[in-house]
């Protein structure tokens, strides 16, 4: 009912004349992302195209849609417009290191990634997935180094979440 309320409020253009264009474009990825969890992915790239009618350079709803569309060509266009205009969006850099290491471009992932985290120094998620990078890229002694770095600042509570990335070290 709520991604009703929202589609209506987007669209409605007597609401969507009283809302900002920032204020529209929230609303709009709110209603591309219930519609995605809906998995009613053709109407979540309808609102992200609905933003770049308005704001063509909107680097968020490039690297959605990049995420969202299954042609490689189309994504990898929309993606590379998103690290244009965002260089160092957040969206931007994770959807590029997620299609990178699809495409099975680890270093190009790796370096995204190593952007991202500049962005979200603590974010452990992150850390780990760099880890785990590192370790597929043969690049042990960095990924120690990685690894041993969280486990200082997390101590135990990462032990259980780690373990198998010192195992993949032996």
């Amino acid at each position: 009912q709520w991604v009703d309320t929202l589609t209506t409020t987007a669209n409605d253009r007597s609401a969507a004349n009283a809302l900002s264009t920032n204020e529209r474009n929230t609303l709009l990825f709110l209603q591309s992302e219930a519609y995605a969890r809906l998995h009613r992915d053709e109407q979540a790239l309808a609102a992200l195209r609905e933003v770049l009618k308005t704001d063509r350079r909107n680097a968020r709803a490039h690297s959605l849609i990049a995420l969202h569309l299954y042609e490689r060509d189309e994504a990898l266009l929309h993606l590379g417009t998103a690290l244009i205009h965002g260089a160092d969006d957040e969206t931007a850099l994770a959807v590029g290191a997620d299609l990178a290491e699809r495409e099975g471009d680890k270093a190009t992932a790796l370096e995204r990634l190593a952007r991202l985290l500049r962005l979200r120094p603590n974010d452990r998620d992150l850390q780990v997935h760099r880890a785990k990078l590192l370790l597929d890229l043969g690049r042990r002694a960095a990924a120690r180094h990685q690894l041993d770095s969280i486990r200082a600042a997390a101590g135990d509570e990462a032990a259980e979440q780690l373990l198998p990335l010192y195992h993949r070290l032996r």
